[in-house]
């Protein structure tokens, strides 16, 4: 039987290896360890959100029974707060840009109107809400932009 040489080229190899497969196995384990916390925050998400979709069904079973829209209005309104309050709890904020000056990061303008009650480039109306979650906008909110006026003689 021949005994195989242990050179210094076949032990760096060797570490090489096993060092490789270490690497192969840890980038394993934390693709396993990011699905998992996204599935739990899912899972937090939708324990929040269930007793919502059971307040919305309860409104629509009772909405065929009962003609009263102002019982069905106050029920809506209700399961929309549920609905903000748990959006809030899970990071995203929603802002309002009325009045302020026009910022292309966070709105998106949908349209103009001239004007000489307020400075050019201000928010007159909003659209849509925009909404934030850490620090990144999710939707920019849609406004209408006030611009100064081409004929201000005219009324």
């Amino acid at each position: 039987m021949e005994k195989k040489k242990v050179g210094p080229v076949s032990l760096l190899k060797d570490s090489y290896l096993r060092l490789l497969a270490e690497f192969d196995n840890f980038r394993k384990r934390k693709e396993r360890e990011v699905l998992m916390a996204k599935e739990l925050s899912l899972k937090e998400f939708f324990m929040d959100i269930i007793p919502v979709l059971e307040n919305f069904n309860r409104a629509l079973f009772h909405s065929q029974l009962n003609n009263n829209f102002q019982s069905l209005k106050r029920g809506l309104e209700i399961i929309y707060n549920q609905i903000k309050s748990i959006l809030e709890k899970h990071g995203l904020k929603e802002y309002s840009l009325l009045e302020k000056d026009f910022d292309p990061k966070y709105a998106e303008a949908v349209g103009y109107v001239e004007t000489d009650k307020v400075p050019p480039n201000t928010i007159v109306e909003e659209v849509s809400k925009g909404y934030i979650y850490k620090d990144c906008v999710l939707k920019p909110a849609q406004v209408i932009v006030s611009k100064e006026k081409q004929n201000p003689s005219e009324e």
